[in-house]
């Protein structure tokens, strides 16, 4: 029996507000106006694309759902995908880090990262991971092709020198290009073009081959 005055139902919860990640935490959902996202993202990569040294630090979550955007991601900035699966955020474009403010030089584009979402990489977008140290990309899936150099800004150096990916898979091919190291763990690499010094590949689909320790 309920206590007198009581009537025994239980109260309705309240919604909690939704929780404040600060004005650098940035969330998306495929219902927003694809070309305010794109504007916001760019004007943050170009802020922090000259900001090497600087205090900035920004996180982009994208809610499960299909975008056509091409994400640039530059200097102390993340892009996390907040399915159960890559494949439950799809980016119809691009998200991948180039160098254009140097010419194609991305021998110091370090600490960024990509995580747990899908790219479709379109002819005006092919993706590229143009990277040098203190990078990752994760649970990444490309459908299609992966540059692992900036080939679109095309200067003097087109060099990168640099980086890490786990979990992922790529459908058609790595093109390493200029890239001097890198390291891949448990990705499905379908096939894997060039290499200059030290290419790491461990618990991977189709490594390239090669003739060790030559």
């Amino acid at each position: 029996m309920p206590p007198p005055g009581h009537s025994g139902s239980r109260p309705t919860p309240t919604n909690p507000n939704p929780v404040d990640f600060g004005p650098n935490v940035l969330i998306f959902d495929p219902s927003m106006p694809m070309a305010d996202i794109q504007s916001r993202t760019d004007t943050i990569f170009h802020q922090q694309d000259v900001n090497q040294f600087g205090t900035g630090r920004y996180a982009y979550l994208f809610k499960p759902g299909s975008y056509n955007l091409n994400v640039q991601v530059s200097y102390y900035t993340t892009v996390h995908g907040l399915g159960h699966s890559p494949d439950e955020v799809t980016v119809t474009g691009g998200v991948q880090s180039l160098a254009p403010s140097t010419g194609g030089n991305a021998l110091n584009n370090f600490w960024r990262g990509v995580e747990n979402l899908a790219v479709k990489p379109t002819n005006a977008n092919i993706n590229a991971w143009a990277v040098s140290q203190a990078t990752y990309l994760r649970r990444f899936h490309v459908k299609g092709e992966l540059f692992l150099f900036d080939f679109i800004n095309q200067g003097d150096h087109n060099y990168s020198s640099g980086g890490y990916i786990a979990d992922s898979v790529i459908d058609t091919q790595v093109i390493s290009g200029s890239q001097q190291q890198f390291l891949t763990r448990n990705t499905t690499l379908t096939k894997w073009l060039g290499g200059v010094w030290n290419m790491v590949f461990v618990g991977d689909n189709q490594p390239p081959s090669g003739s060790w320790p030559d």
